[in-house]
């Protein structure tokens, strides 16, 4: 259960990090 919660956190944070990839270049 810990795994499908990290990656559920992981997946949103990722999508975040990728419609804000311009200030976000890492």
């Amino acid at each position: 259960m810990l795994i499908i919660l990290i990656g559920s956190i992981v997946a949103i944070l990722y999508a975040f990090i990728r419609k804000s990839g311009k200030k976000g270049a890492r």
